[in-house]
């Protein structure tokens, strides 16, 4: 048994350069802890699209999902890869993603997906002030990165442990965002 996040991407020719771009850039979670890609890993490399079922090993698509124009990860539970999973496609949201309008916003925004239809916006703490309240937990920062407040560090020992996990995931997001910015501009997205 897996899970599968993905985000919406806008446009299908959009979606196909970020899948070439990513199958050159992408690092997976033992390559940020010093490993090799080979190493074990509980998360695929980031998929186009889904069938909206289980798909052998080594398959090119999502479990969980079948939209069209997705990015994402299959993944089974495992704190920090899931975490790298989750950062991964709010980024992609941020750059990439197609919009939603969720009930009680003003405006569309960035989303990703659990398991095909779960849909959680995604939302870059600075410009979005006014969002319900049942919402704020969906604010990031603009790499998709959550930043833990003091409480939720002194109530949640296992996630304050992973400090340095979230600088590496947030150093590899920048990493790609870069990587990005300098080939998206011979680009006609």
């Amino acid at each position: 048994m897996g899970y599968t996040i993905a985000t919406p991407i806008r446009n299908v020719k959009l979606r196909d350069q970020v899948v070439a771009f990513l199958d050159k850039e992408y690092r997976n979670w033992p390559e940020l802890h010093g490993g090799k890609k080979t190493d074990p890993c509980y998360i695929s490399p980031p998929l186009p699209n889904g069938t909206g079922h289980y798909q052998p090993v080594g398959s090119r698509n999502l479990d969980y999902d079948n939209g069209s124009c997705r990015i994402g990860f299959n993944y089974k539970s495992s704190a920090g890869e899931r975490d790298y999973a989750f950062t991964f496609c709010r980024w992609l949201a941020l750059r990439f993603g197609k919009l939603r309008r969720f009930k009680g916003f003003a405006e569309s925004c960035p989303h990703i997906v659990l398991d095909g239809s779960m849909a959680w916006p995604v939302l870059i703490r600075r410009q979005w002030q006014d969002v319900p309240r049942k919402f704020k937990w969906a604010q990031y920062d603009r790499w998709g990165c959550r930043r833990m407040d003091p409480l939720e560090r002194k109530f949640d020992f296992a996630r304050a442990q992973y400090k340095e996990h979230f600088t590496r995931v947030r150093t590899e997001l920048k990493r790609l965002d870069a990587a990005w910015v300098s080939v998206s501009s011979g680009l006609d997205t």
